[in-house]
């Protein structure tokens, strides 16, 4: 009897992958409905979430792989902002290997994360003055590296990426507690949305640390107009709660301005700012917005956003 071994998942992922062109992405469509509600037009998309599923499917952008990955996007907000510029903003980086178990411990201070430059919630955080067992986060780091994150998720840009591991220093707010995200959601070099992620908690991948676990989303244009507007997160199968009521961050304009460098070269692009005491730190970029299967409500509103991306053509071929 021949038996088949396949312990790294590579004929499953291949299997996965000829199933899905050969199908018409059956699998991405069936989720697409059943979160949406409405199916998934991948020859003329018009709802946010469609386009966000035909970038996954079909765009082969060369600079998004190096946008996604944790470690090379600092060079490219460097080449974006300049020098000076870019390393104010980047958070300072500690340390970066492909192997974990040479990972220098003994030589960080503070709270620190460390995490994967490949992917989605592969973070661990080390708050200061906790008890340091180095040999579970090495472990863990070398699993990490062992996943091809976001694969099923048909969300290219990530497949590309060199794994390595990076740990940087944790951003607080100068007294020891987490600080506001902002998301921006930019379309051809322009802030068409602010989402705000008010957290008093960090979350690691894995545990909430320092407070709820349940932070509050709320929505606003670029002129601080309150947008009564919600995402549900589809691996939460949840609609995090909605805080209207919220002076905008003094440095809003800076934060818009310098997204809209980051955001120059692309038709669409999240770019993720932390407003801090010691000024505006970037967080990263993403063009795969929650993968296109979180339900937008209203629905409406998906279409609006819609609108205000104009895809470019095709680049490259598909499931390359």
């Amino acid at each position: 009897m021949i038996s088949f071994s396949d312990p790294n998942g590579v004929y499953q992922r291949l299997r996965f992958r000829f199933g899905e062109w050969v199908t018409g992405y059956a699998n991405e469509r069936s989720a697409f409905q059943s979160r949406h509600g409405y199916p998934l037009n991948l020859a003329h998309p018009r709802s946010f979430s469609e386009k966000i599923c035909w970038r996954k499917i079909y765009d082969r952008d060369p600079l998004l792989p190096r946008v996604v990955d944790k470690y090379l996007v600092r060079k490219y907000v460097i080449e974006a902002l300049g020098e000076r510029r870019a390393q104010h903003v980047l958070v300072p980086l500690l340390c970066e290997t492909k192997e974990p178990e040479k990972i220098p411990f003994h030589a960080f201070s503070g709270s620190y994360i460390v995490k994967a430059n490949h992917g989605s919630g592969m973070n661990l955080i080390v708050l200061a003055g906790s008890r340091l067992e180095t040999r579970p986060i090495v472990e863990r780091c070398q699993y990490w590296l062992t996943i091809p994150d976001r694969f099923y998720l048909h969300e290219w840009a990530y497949q590309k990426v060199k794994r390595r591991i990076v740990v940087e220093r944790l951003l607080d707010d100068g007294e020891g507690r987490p600080v506001r995200e902002y998301k921006f959601q930019m379309f051809h070099g322009k802030c068409a949305l602010i989402q705000v992620l008010n957290s008093g908690a960090w979350y690691d991948g894995h545990n909430h640390l320092g407070g709820s676990a349940m932070p509050t989303l709320t929505y606003f244009t670029p002129d601080w107009s309150w947008l009564d507007v919600s995402w549900k997160y589809y691996f939460l199968d949840a609609t995090f709660p909605v805080e209207p009521a919220q002076a905008p961050p003094d440095d809003l304009d800076e934060m818009i301005a310098l997204a809209e460098k980051l955001a120059r070269p692309f038709d669409y692009i999240r770019v993720d700012l932390y407003s801090t005491p010691d000024g505006i730190k970037f967080g990263e970029l993403t063009p795969y917005h929650l993968t296109g299967n979180a339900a937008i409500t209203p629905v409406t509103f998906d279409y609006e956003l819609g609108e205000k991306w104009r895809l470019q053509a095709r680049r490259g071929r598909r499931d390359r």
